[in-house]
C-alpha cells in the first residue's frame, strides 16, 4: 500500500508515491501513530489557588479599610457639622437619665438629627476619654443653654463640661414657713422629703439655685443665712435698742416685714414699733391678729373685722404688752436691717396712704388728721373700683352684642351664597343667646377697720 506524504520541495507541498514490499502489501493497514501532544509551556505569571485567595481578602481588606476611612471622615464632619436647631433653647438633664434617654430628648427637641448618631459619638468620645485620661465621658445634669446649629460634638462638651444654668427659686420675703415649704414640696426640681419642719421665723427667704438639692438641704440652708446674716446685724445694731436678744429682734423684723408696703422706709416702719416699745406702749399692729386667729396657714389678704380687733389671742398687739411670742413670718434682710439700725424718728403712729406707703405722726391729732386723708382716699378707690366694675360689665355687654350680630351676618351672608349658586335655600336660624350678660358684681364694702396705731 502506499502511504500519500507530503514534502516540503521549493516551498510547496507535492505528493510522493512509496511502494512497500509484497509481505507488507497483504498485511492490514495499520493506523499511523498519535501524534505526541506537545506540552505546553507553564506561562510564568500564572500563581497557585492559595496565592489568589490571598489577593482577593487582601483586595477585600484594601476596600473596607477605604470605605471605612471614608464613613470615618463622614462621621467626623457630620458629628462637628451645625446641628438643625434653629434658635437658641434651654435644655434639661435630669438626674439619673442615660445617653440613650438623652439622645432621644434631643432628637425629639429638635437639637440633633439622629438619636443613634448622638449615641455612637458619646459611646466613641467617651472610650477615647477613657483611654487618654483613665475617666470616661460623663453628661452631667442641669439645664443647659444651647445655641441654635449646636453640633452634635459641641452638645456633648457643654454637657460634659457642666456648667449650667442656675435652677431659681425665689421665696417671698414674709412668708410663713407653711407657705415655703409647701413652695418646696409643689417645685419638681427639687428631690426628697421634708422630715423636720422649721420653727417659725428662723428661715431667710431669698432666691437660691436649687439644682440638683434636696428640700430638706434647702432648708437648712436659708436657716444657716438667717443665722450668719442675724449674727452679723447683731453685733452692728445700734446702741440702746428695746430688744433683749436676737430672736427678738427676729420676732419685731416679722411684724415689720408684714406692715411695709412697697414704697416704704423699712426704717422708719421700725422706729414707729421700737419708739413704742421704749415708751410702752402696745403695738397693735394689724398682721398680728390675722396670724392669731388662722396660725402658720395665715391668708395675709383677709380683711380684719372690728370684732377681732380686741380678740385676746397670744400673738395680738392690741390686747398684749411687748412682742408676741414667736415670730409672725419670716422676715427678709431689709426688715432685719431696719429693726438692727432703726430711722432716728419720733414717730408713733402711722396709717395707709393709698399709694403703697404710709403717713407718719408723732401725736395722736397728726394720727387723727391722717386718719381722715385715708378715708377720702378709701373713698376715692371705691368708687374707681365700682366705675371701672361698671366699664368691665358694660364692654361684656357690648361684646356679646357684636357677637350676636356677628352670628346674623354670619348667617344672612351664607344664605345669600346658597342663593347665588343656586341651590335650594334652608331657611338660616341665627343663633341666640338664651341668658344675658352676668350682671356686674356688687361692690362689697370695706370692714369697718380701726385705725392703725
Amino acid at each position: 500500500m502506499a502511504e500519500r506524504r507530503y514534502q516540503q520541495l521549493g516551498g510547496q507541498h507535492r505528493p510522493t508515491m512509496t511502494i512497500e514490499s509484497p509481505f507488507a502489501a497483504i498485511e492490514p493497514t495499520r493506523p499511523p501513530p498519535r501524534p505526541k501532544r506537545r506540552k505546553k509551556a507553564r506561562r510564568s505569571h500564572e500563581v497557585s489557588g492559595s496565592v489568589r485567595l490571598l489577593s482577593a481578602l487582601f483586595t477585600l481588606a484594601l476596600i473596607a479599610l477605604c470605605g471605612g476611612a471614608a464613613g470615618l471622615v463622614w462621621f467626623d464632619r457630620t458629628s462637628a457639622g451645625p446641628g438643625p436647631l434653629m434658635e437658641t433653647r434651654s435644655f434639661t438633664v435630669k438626674r439619673g437619665d442615660t445617653g440613650r434617654v438623652i439622645a432621644a430628648r434631643l432628637q425629639a427637641a429638635g437639637i440633633v438629627r439622629s438619636e443613634n448618631l448622638f449615641v455612637a459619638r458619646y459611646i466613641g468620645l467617651s472610650t477615647l476619654r477613657r483611654f487618654e485620661t483613665g475617666r470616661p465621658l460623663v453628661l452631667k445634669d442641669g439645664t443647659y443653654k444651647l445655641p441654635a446649629g449646636v453640633s452634635v460634638d459641641k452638645v456633648l462638651e457643654i454637657l460634659n463640661r457642666g456648667r449650667s444654668l442656675p435652677s431659681l427659686l425665689t421665696f417671698p420675703e414674709g412668708s410663713t414657713t407653711h407657705r415655703i415649704v409647701q413652695r418646696m414640696l409643689a417645685d419638681p426640681r427639687l428631690e426628697g422629703e421634708v422630715t423636720n419642719m422649721p420653727a417659725e421665723g428662723v428661715l431667710l427667704p431669698d432666691t437660691f439655685d436649687v439644682r440638683g438639692m434636696n428640700r430638706q438641704a434647702l432648708l437648712a440652708r436659708m436657716n444657716a443665712a438667717q443665722q450668719d446674716l442675724v449674727s452679723r446685724l447683731w453685733a452692728e445694731r445700734s446702741p440702746n435698742l428695746p430688744l433683749q436678744s436676737p430672736h427678738e429682734a427676729i420676732i419685731l423684723a416679722s411684724i415689720v416685714q408684714r406692715e411695709m408696703g412697697p414704697n416704704d422706709d423699712p426704717r422708719r416702719i421700725a422706729s414707729v414699733f421700737v419708739n413704742r416699745l421704749r415708751k410702752g406702749m402696745r403695738l397693735e399692729s394689724d398682721p398680728t391678729i390675722l396670724y392669731g386667729i388662722q396660725g402658720r396657714e395665715v391668708d395675709w389678704s383677709k380683711p380684719i373685722y372690728r370684732s377681732q380687733i380686741r380678740k385676746p389671742t397670744p400673738f395680738n398687739t392690741y390686747t398684749i404688752a411687748g412682742l408676741p411670742p414667736t415670730p409672725i413670718c419670716n422676715p427678709g434682710r431689709a426688715a432685719l436691717e431696719a429693726v438692727m439700725r432703726p430711722a432716728q424718728t419720733e414717730d408713733l403712729y402711722f396709717v395707709a396712704n393709698g399709694r403703697g406707703g404710709h403717713f407718719f405722726g408723732k401725736t395722736l391729732a397728726e394720727h387723727n388728721a391722717n386718719v381722715v386723708k385715708w378715708r377720702a382716699i378709701e373713698r376715692e378707690l371705691r368708687k374707681r373700683r365700682r366705675e371701672r366694675q361698671a366699664a368691665e360689665a358694660a364692654a361684656r355687654r357690648t361684646s356679646a352684642a357684636d357677637t350676636r350680630s356677628a352670628t346674623s351676618a354670619t348667617a344672612a351672608s351664607a344664605s345669600v351664597e346658597r342663593v347665588r349658586q343656586k341651590v335650594v335655600p334652608t331657611i338660616p336660624i341665627a343663633g341666640r343667646s338664651n341668658g344675658t350678660a352676668a350682671a356686674a358684681p356688687g361692690s362689697i364694702p370695706l370692714p369697718e377697720r380701726k385705725p392703725n396705731r
